[in-house]
């Protein structure tokens, strides 16, 4: 397995098109279809699905995207350093979760932290969510920031709390609902809901939704797997959504109401048990801190964790 079968394999997933994938690597479309049946051989397995009108990825192909983008980005680390002795001071710091809504929460917190470590260079990654804690114990992650979402159950990591933070109700500006102050259950009896998985949401969320859906047709539901789908979907106007008030700014098109009636959510940052390093520990006080600041989370209230 070599770079340019990787290079190439990324390129063909990202366009699902051969010729577009080989005008971007800048090589012959035979040459692209080379690397990807050579790297097939080797893998054992087809990556690909090609028809006359078509390429999708199999099953295989999606699972080996985000090993061969980790392959790709360990060689061309370790490239770099070679080639600038300095840069092996650069201490990597990747972060995961399975939506950037929580990143926007948190706009100087980045930069404290750089301030404090400066040789640090965070990784933001945005990774599906079956994957997320797999990757944190394979330590290709350092920490993975979310909700709490197991009750009563031992959780993935060492989960420490961040904030306790209120679920608000997401609607189009042009929806009856955006003239309320405040949503209560019986208000959206009659809307159209936008649903979280309730596999992968908090508890109190899910209890919630479990709640709103009974006596509902299909017709009035839309199912997402995150908070960015649900975000479209509201903006579209196809109906309101739950979740937690940890969101990028809502925009023109967008307003969020905060819900009454339902207790908040436990958000905070997963760590490995064995290893838990200052860098994490840092983002966790620094966090803690931009949520308590005047000027973070004027519209709802956000309770820190001690």
């Amino acid at each position: 397995m070599n770079t340019t079968q990787l290079e190439c394999f990324i390129a063909v997933a990202n366009f699902l098109n051969f010729s577009r994938a080989a005008e971007q690597l800048r090589l012959t479309q035979p040459a692209v279809t080379h690397q990807i049946r050579t790297l097939e051989d080797e893998l054992g397995a087809k990556l690909f699905r090609r028809t006359t009108k078509e390429v999708t990825l199999t099953p295989a192909g999606l699972q080996f995207i985000h090993d061969a983008k980790n392959i790709l980005t360990i060689s061309r680390r370790a490239k770099r350093r070679l080639e600038r002795p300095s840069a092996q001071d650069i201490v990597e710091f990747p972060i995961g979760c399975h939506s950037f809504a929580p990143f926007h929460a948190f706009p100087q917190v980045l930069g404290a932290l750089s301030a404090r470590f400066p040789n640090l260079h965070p990784q933001l990654q945005v990774i599906p969510f079956p994957h997320l804690f797999r990757l944190l114990e394979n330590e290709e992650l350092e920490v993975v920031l979310g909700c709490h979402f197991q009750e009563g159950k031992r959780s993935p990591g060492v989960y420490q709390e961040v904030a306790k933070v209120p679920l608000v109700c997401i609607c189009a500006r042009q929806s009856p609902l955006a003239a309320q102050s405040s949503i209560r259950l019986e208000d959206l009896v009659g809307e159209r809901l936008i649903l979280n998985d309730p596999i992968r949401c908090p508890p109190p969320l899910a209890r919630f939704q479990g709640e709103l859906i009974q006596d509902r047709t299909p017709a009035d539901l839309y199912f997402c797997g995150g908070i960015d789908e649900a975000l479209c979907l509201a903006q579209a106007g196809l109906g309101a959504a739950l979740a937690p008030a940890l969101l990028p700014p809502a925009g023109e098109s967008l307003t969020y109401l905060p819900v009454e009636g339902v207790p908040p959510v436990s958000f905070g940052i997963f760590h490995r048990a064995r290893k838990s390093s200052p860098y994490g520990k840092a983002l966790l006080e620094l966090m803690r801190e931009s949520l308590t600041s005047p000027d973070q989370n004027a519209s709802f209230s956000v309770q820190a964790a001690n």
